[in-house]
């Protein structure tokens, strides 16, 4: 093998190499939005050239405004859960208030039908008395 071959051997594992640093360049511009050819200048350095900053500029611009948006409805959620929490607790006191009106008015109709059973107990009592009275002055 003379030096001619080992430098285009050489020369052709450079070409190899910059095949493969294009391909994972597009590869990855692909992945943050970009079109391929705007890839990474050097893969030692990281250094990007304007296509894929760009990309991933509004890409963040994009996250930026999915975040901004998931936040204000999550705000719009909170206000609607706090609305249905004043709306729960009106209920549950309205409900609380029936509850004790239907006790007082079934309180007030048992203490109702007390009395009137109180009262007929003593009229049957009287009636008794009375039968007693009437059979014994009939003997």
């Amino acid at each position: 093998m003379d030096f001619a071959d080992i430098d285009s051997a050489a020369a052709l594992d450079e070409d190899l190499q910059r095949e493969i640093n294009d391909l994972f360049c597009d590869d990855v511009t692909m992945k943050l939005g970009g079109l391929p050819g705007n890839s990474v200048d050097t893969l030692d350095t990281g250094v990007f050239d304007g296509g894929v900053t760009d990309a991933f500029s509004s890409q963040q611009e994009a996250v930026a405004e999915q975040l901004a948006a998931l936040e204000a409805s999550l705000s719009t959620s909170r206000q609607q859960l706090e609305l249905v929490e004043k709306e729960r607790d009106l209920l549950q006191t309205e409900l609380e208030g029936r509850a004790k009106r239907r006790k007082a008015e079934r309180d007030q109709v048992l203490a109702m039908k007390d009395k009137q059973a109180s009262a007929l107990e003593a009229s049957l009592v009287e009636a008794e008395t009375r039968a007693r009275e009437a059979e014994a002055m009939h003997q």
